[in-house]
């Protein structure tokens, strides 16, 4: 594995996956650019890749950049950056959530990005998408919390 945090988290870590925040290839895609062309086709050519606009309901998504990783290991959920530097690399918990906490991982299969709405106890949810080159990753990562909190995992449809 590449990406490996335990140290830092402090317990053994079963998978990782790279998350952007839900909507985010979205309005990439759709976003202006400088010729006449694309700002007339960019939110057409998004809705025929990604699909309809995503859902705009409110969600207490932790606020992070671009890219986080989702982490999983056998007590908690953290959402993480990790950050290159000439020294090493540095590490940031966004959030970190017990894995008793989980109510849902509910992973929908798509044909570019892969939705993701964790659901907590609390009733707060997480609306996440997974980029296109990580779904395997993403399988694993859904493996690792069913087998970690048996129940919580929805299947994907």
């Amino acid at each position: 594995m590449a990406l490996d945090v335990s140290r830092e988290l402090g317990s053994q870590q079963l998978a990782a996956v790279p998350v952007c925040p839900r909507g985010h290839s979205w309005r990439q895609a759709s976003s202006p650019n400088y010729s006449l062309q694309a700002m007339a086709l960019g939110p057409l050519a998004a809705r025929i890749v990604f699909g309809p606009r995503p859902d705009t309901s409110p969600a207490q998504t932790p606020q992070f950049g671009q890219i986080a990783w989702l982490v999983v290991t056998k007590d908690e959920l953290a959402l993480v950056r990790l950050t290159k530097t000439r020294t090493g690399v540095t590490f940031h918990a966004y959030a970190r959530v017990p894995m008793a906490e989980l109510q849902t991982f509910d992973l929908a299969h798509a044909r570019m990005i892969w939705p993701l709405t964790i659901t907590l106890r609390d009733g707060d949810t997480w609306r996440l998408e997974i980029p296109r080159f990580s779904k395997k990753r993403a399988r694993a990562a859904a493996v690792a919390v069913g087998s970690v909190a048996p129940g919580s995992i929805r299947p994907a449809g």
